[in-house]
């Protein structure tokens, strides 16, 4: 298995693995099959790849600023732009999101601990801070259904229906639904303070409850719930979401929200 930089691609290399960050994913619908195209970028270049998926999205959840390491991939030549190609059942074929792996908060040899005050003028994919929670006044909490499959949030169509918001799957059944978290909230550390939004398993680590034991809160319960996060200190990863994106699609497949704010929280750990 060759480990490349993108500026080290040739046509019709094989076997090739590269680490990046995703700036750009969305679903090829002019293909019959499950196909997305994701645009990695390291600190060599940006390519495209193509995802060639065998039945659906299995990755779980992905997204714009995430670091990813993607290995089985062939080079090819398509109309006259080098593009690497990645189906999921080949041999040696993987693709990890290390920014949601909970392993990456303590391993040095990945991400080297920073303060908020940093994550401006650093570059890094990922950034681990010690945080504590910080003006819960302003702290936003909601539940929305999520996919299963991708991790990401389901739409209401006008026919009543549902689509996932990033698949683009329109025959979900209740098996594929979830109940998940939209999250928006302060941290702060001893220089700095930011807003930053999360969902998921991150959300749940956060607020110390599921979304189902938050749903059978009372509405003023509800309400209140945000007070008892007051200074709850937490060892985050933080990555910009707010990547610009190349191409003619533009996907940000959660929520509009998070437009306005730009770090995503992909790890949370409750310190005592």
């Amino acid at each position: 298995m060759l480990q490349s930089l993108v500026s080290d691609l040739r046509n019709k290399m094989m076997g090739v693995s590269l680490y990046g960050v995703v700036t750009d994913i969305h679903r090829d619908e002019s293909s019959s099959n499950v196909v997305f195209s994701l645009r990695l970028q390291d600190i060599s270049g940006a390519i495209w790849a193509r995802l060639h998926f065998s039945k659906f999205w299995s990755l779980k959840r992905l997204s714009h600023g995430h670091m990813v390491f993607i290995s089985g991939l062939t080079c090819i030549m398509k109309e006259k732009r080098l593009e690497v190609l990645w189906h999921e059942n080949n041999t040696g074929a993987s693709l990890v999101n290390l920014s949601i792996m909970p392993t990456i908060m303590n391993s040095s040899c990945l991400h080297r601990q920073t303060l908020l005050s940093d994550i401006f003028t650093k570059s890094c994919s990922t950034y681990i801070c010690e945080v504590r929670i910080d003006q819960v006044d302003l702290c936003y909490i909601d539940t929305r259904y999520s996919h299963l499959h991708c991790g990401q949030f389901i739409i209401k169509k006008h026919d009543g229906l549902f689509e996932c918001s990033f698949c683009h799957d329109s025959s979900i059944s209740h098996l594929e639904v979830a109940n998940s978290f939209y999250l928006r909230i302060t941290l702060t550390d001893e220089r700095a303070k930011v807003g930053a939004w999360c969902t998921g398993q991150t959300a749940m680590e956060l607020l110390q409850i599921s979304p189902d034991e938050f749903n059978n809160l009372s509405e003023d319960e509800q309400l209140m719930y945000s007070s008892s996060l007051e200074n709850l200190a937490f060892k985050v990863a933080l990555v910009n979401s707010r990547s610009k994106a190349h191409g003619s699609h533009d996907h940000r497949s959660t929520s509009l929200e998070e437009d306005t704010i730009q770090w995503e929280i992909t790890c949370a750990l409750k310190r005592d």
